[in-house]
């Protein structure tokens, strides 16, 4: 079934885990040689870590040699690979360090997987070309399928092993992380409690795997708003990941990261952004300067800013982030975008009013050719500009702006929609301003206001300025796993 976290971390050795959405640890050998020294010294830290490498090589093949062979059914030639991989992890590590708990764990599942009849052979194989296919699905976007799948290969594994087996933790908790990027938060934390009291129970609360839980536990929790339960888990697992790691390590600015995240959410902005900007200060120093992970918490961070409201600080962390994700992930990518949109409104509210007409303008451009005219992202950038010109009192430029996303926000999600009902909100109140300014009654419209948008500051003769639109729910990459 699945690997857990803890083989992508033998398989890496000290070079840490699965890159993905994930960090990867740097090895504290090298950290040491980065830190000085001189003469002797260099020559032993840069030998000690050539050899960590070269036994890091070594690792990711047996482990991926093992793993062909279960996949295959050749549980001998598997057994045979973990016996040397546990040989080699317990001979750096000793007899009770988790690594080796771990190691023997996997050999000892190898070895269970030889005692197979055909018929549990053939049901232990089946799992995993489902799962396979589960994860396949997934990358592709056929979210529906592969989440029935992930859910018939855990039966599966439940029915083979055991409802405790960590293979089954494995499945649970892979399914969690799918079920909570699908929305079911409620049917996410229930699986990923399952998870973590497996894999508490197999691995110790200090384990990898079961911080990693941990983890998961409190982001699920974090997105169902419940903050008070949440705080609790994400502060444990980044206590553990400094304790495990070291608090230099980027396993611990992940944690960190969520951590300061949390804060965020519950507007403790001092708080997140002391703890965005710890873990920042841990990517800068362990990472390359275009690593998608910097982008991340210059964006988190240029987010609490702004939450904040010390634009001028927002403002130079959002270009930051933007001028990373822009070559790394696309001009049309969704990060991109967003990094665009909301640089554009910090420059608004600092009153940077030619700078953000030019983001707000190339966002709706790329829009246009990425998703075409009738997109919500479209709308979406229209509606900015429209409250730009507002801000300016250019009223009559920004009447058809907001008028036009509105008609796009009714066709493409419906009356009822929140953003269309925001798209409203916003419209009605830029005529009133034009009405306002024209000294004349605000004329009758389809268009109406749907709650009360909060001014900012009075600006000279034309009156109060609309509030910049918000930013997007949800508009901080989440690094959890």
């Amino acid at each position: 079934m699945r690997r857990s976290y803890f083989l992508f971390l033998l398989a890496l050795f000290l070079g840490g885990c699965s890159r993905g959405q994930e960090e990867r640890p740097a090895a504290p050998t090298i950290e040491k040689a980065q830190a000085g020294g001189s003469g002797k010294d260099e020559s032993k830290t840069a030998a000690a870590a050539e050899s960590e490498r070269d036994l890091a090589i070594q690792l990711a093949r047996l482990t991926k040699s093992a793993e062909k062979h279960e996949r295959r059914g050749y549980f001998d030639q598997a057994a045979a690979a973990r016996k040397e991989t546990l040989a080699l992890i317990e001979k750096r590590y000793g007899a009770d360090a988790w690594q080796t708990r771990s190691a023997r764990l996997a050999l000892s599942h190898s070895a269970r997987l030889q005692k197979l009849n055909a018929a549990q052979k053939s049901v232990y194989l089946n799992g995993e070309a489902e799962e396979a296919s589960a994860q396949q699905n997934w990358k592709r976007g056929a979210r529906p399928t592969a989440l029935a799948e992930i859910a018939h290969a855990r039966a599966g594994a439940q029915h083979l092993w055991g409802p405790a087996d960590y293979t089954v933790g494995n499945l649970l908790d892979q399914e969690a992380e799918w079920r909570q990027a699908a929305g079911e938060n409620a049917a996410a934390e229930k699986l990923a409690r399952q998870a973590l009291a497996i894999r508490e129970q197999v691995f110790t609360r200090e384990h990898p795997d079961t911080i990693a839980s941990i983890s998961r536990l409190g982001l699920i929790l974090q997105m169902e708003k419940k903050y008070t339960e949440a705080e609790p888990l994400l502060a444990e697992a980044a206590q553990r990941s400094g304790v495990l790691w070291g608090e230099t390590h980027i396993e611990y600015a992940r944690q960190l990261n969520n951590l300061g995240m949390l804060e965020y959410d519950r507007m403790n902005l001092p708080l997140a952004i002391e703890t965005l900007n710890k873990a920042l200060e841990i990517r800068q120093k362990n990472l390359p300067a275009n690593d998608p992970l910097i982008a991340h918490s210059l964006f988190n961070l240029g987010s609490a800013y702004f939450a904040s409201k010390d634009y001028a600080a927002a403002s130079p962390r959002l270009q930051q982030a933007l001028n990373l994700f822009s070559p790394a992930l696309g001009e049309s990518h969704a990060m991109t975008s967003l990094a665009r949109a909301n640089l554009g409104m910090s420059l608004l509210a600092e009153k940077k009013f030619a700078e953000a007409e030019i983001l707000f303008r190339q966002d709706i451009k790329i829009s246009q050719r990425a998703f075409g005219a009738q997109s919500p992202a479209v709308a979406e950038g229209l509606l900015r500009l429209g409250v730009l010109f507002c801000n300016q009192g250019r009223y009559p430029e920004a009447e058809p702006l907001v008028t036009l996303a509105v008609a796009i926000d009714r066709a493409a999600l419906g009356m009822d929609h929140p953003v269309t009902k925001q798209a409203e909100q916003v419209a009605g109140l830029v005529r009133e301003r034009l009405a306002a300014k024209a000294n004349q009654p605000a004329k009758v419209s389809v268009i109406q206001a749907a709650g009360q948008v909060i001014p900012q500051e009075a600006a000279p003769a034309v009156g109060p300025v609309l509030t910049p639109v918000p930013f997007p729910s949800n508009p901080k990459p989440r690094d959890g796993r």
